[in-house]
């Protein structure tokens, strides 16, 4: 490649957070702190009812309103899937953090680039993968949050999925979901960019590992 095609790399580049380790882990943070309201989203998203109206802490029953009652559900047992959709969810943050991040930084090399173009297009694309790929497994464990449902795992969600819809029923609703999530992780991956810039640079591991923390939990 000709000399001057490409941008020289900055010490700040260079410093750029692309260390899985820290991605998955703050992904793993975000995905632990948001599990119990994404559980309500899918519920009300879904049409699902939960039919009572009771709650339980500890060994204290009180009714709530019926307008409540998914979100009271949401934070009680039995949380079906719960284990599958942190993992879930936090894969796929760290990959698209991960990979917009590494995406970036391999695009602002080229002058041609405009910084707007390394920003979006990485998130852009690597949402859109992981969608697709995560697909089965936001069907199956969306449909184990059902409180009418039997089902007890992912593997029976999966097996009641295929033998209901075939192998393309695993993908339904993969075009909305990318619709929803891409547009969504964009505007993370530009919000995170701004914090990038205004949180002080990290100097030792665990200033690090917060800072990623901080930034994917607001982003997220």
């Amino acid at each position: 490649m000709k000399e001057g095609n490409t941008r020289p790399q900055t010490n700040n580049a260079a410093s750029k957070e692309s260390h899985v380790v820290q991605h998955l882990t703050a992904s793993a943070l975000a995905a632990v702190i948001n599990y119990p309201l994404w559980r309500a989203s899918a519920m009300g998203q879904s049409g699902f009812t939960v039919l009572t109206n009771t709650a339980n802490v500890g060994h204290i029953k009180f009714t709530v309103p019926h307008s409540l009652a998914p979100y009271v559900y949401a934070f009680q047992p039995p949380y079906k899937g719960m284990g599958a959709t942190i993992a879930g969810m936090t894969w796929a943050r760290a990959a698209i953090f991960w990979g917009s991040d590494v995406g970036k930084q391999h695009l602002l090399q080229y002058e041609s680039c405009p910084k707007l173009v390394a920003t979006l297009f990485p998130p852009l694309a690597v949402s859109t993968f992981v969608q697709i790929v995560n697909m089965p497994l936001v069907r199956s464990t969306i449909t184990l949050q059902n409180p009418q449902s039997e089902l007890r795992n992912i593997r029976e969600s999966l097996r009641t999925i295929y033998k209901t819809n075939g192998i393309s029923g695993l993908w339904h609703g993969t075009s909305a979901g990318i619709l929803k999530s891409v547009p969504k992780y964009c505007t993370a991956v530009l919000v995170k960019d701004v914090m990038d810039e205004k949180l002080p640079q990290p100097n030792t591991n665990e200033e690090r590992l917060v800072r990623s923390a901080f930034k994917s939990v607001c982003a997220g």
